[in-house]
């Protein structure tokens, strides 16, 4: 679900990332001025088709909407926002969504603006960035919060300070809030970490030549009870042949209690087939530390991937398991 501009910087405003202020109009106004008028189309280059208009003064802003509404031809428009001018010294660009053969989030940052220059890409693994560390880590904890697929702020205005200031935003939204779970013909029981990884798990099972008894998603840090009784669920479908919980590298779930939740739910539906983990993240070294003794404990057959082994090699290791 792809959030109107207006909503995603409702969510930035909430997860802790600074926003121009501003209202919708036909709501009360908050400032007197300079500022923009943005029709909140889900469209991209909107200053380019005028779309995006500034004004000095509130009197203008009635005219402008006018304007505006002649530009938009057959567009769908939910309103228009109304922002206060937010001065900057720099423009930046930075997106995150996910990279599929990586099995693991990506962060581009560049120069940004209307034409946006080659971005630096990086894994979230591996980002290390003193400028904008301290945000990537407040967005990458709001998306697993809120269940986003995708996130893009342009322009990322910086401050005379150092501070930033989003005065865009594109988000996409997974549509549903709550645990989705969806009953498959195979035999390899699946317990995923969502958030677009949980396709690229899928993909690479296949691949692998394994078949999935089922797609469900946990992400972010549910009630363990949640975990279990959902992971319960999966592992009561008759004549599985193995156990795979898997997803990319975690930055806010605990993976310890993720695992200990799903540990009792394997426990509770008698199981004693393979259990093969591709999880890394906060307390993962608790984790495998726990699950492989578990597993000697049980005789039950058991690999703990981290994230140097990809999604791909976890599936094939998988299979050769079986």
């Amino acid at each position: 679900m792809k959030l109107i501009e207006a909503d995603g910087k409702r969510l930035l405003r909430e997860i802790g990332v600074a926003v121009p202020v501003g209202f919708l109009f036909g709501e009360p106004a908050t400032f007197s001025g300079p500022g923009y008028v943005k029709a909140q189309v889900l469209k991209g280059g909107r200053g380019k088709a005028g779309l995006v208009q500034r004004f000095e003064k509130p009197e203008e802003i009635s005219g402008i909407i006018e304007n505006i509404k002649s530009k938009l031809g057959t567009l769908s428009c939910e309103g228009f926002l109304v922002e206060e001018e937010a001065p900057h010294v720099k423009q930046w660009f930075i997106s995150i969504d996910l990279d599929r053969a990586a099995g693991d989030w990506r962060v581009n940052i560049g120069e940004g603006g209307m034409d946006v220059a080659t971005a630096h890409s990086q894994l979230v693994a591996s980002f290390q960035d003193e400028k904008f560390g301290t945000l990537v880590r407040v967005l990458m904890d709001g998306m697993r919060t809120h269940r986003l697929q995708s996130l893009e702020i342009n322009p990322l205005a910086e401050r005379a300070d150092g501070s930033f200031v989003a005065l865009d935003a594109k988000i996409v939204k997974e549509d549903e809030s709550t645990v989705s779970s969806v009953e498959l013909d195979g035999d390899i029981a699946l317990v995923l970490s969502g958030g677009g990884a949980s396709l690229v798990a899928l993909d690479a099972l296949i691949a692998a030549g394994g078949k999935a008894a089922n797609f469900v998603e946990l992400s972010g840090n549910p009630d363990p009870e949640v975990i279990r009784q959902t992971a319960l669920r999966v592992f009561s479908k008759p004549d599985l042949k193995a156990v795979w919980v898997a997803g990319s590298y975690a930055n806010f779930t605990d993976i310890a209690a993720m695992l200990s939740a799903i540990r009792a739910a394997y426990d509770d539906a008698g199981l004693s087939i393979p259990f093969v983990v591709r999880r890394d993240g906060p307390n993962a070294d608790q984790a495998q530390t726990e699950t492989l003794a578990w597993a000697e404990a049980k005789h039950i057959p058991c690999l703990f991937h981290r994230a140097d082994i990809d999604l791909e090699a976890s599936a094939k290791a998988l299979i050769s398991l079986l």
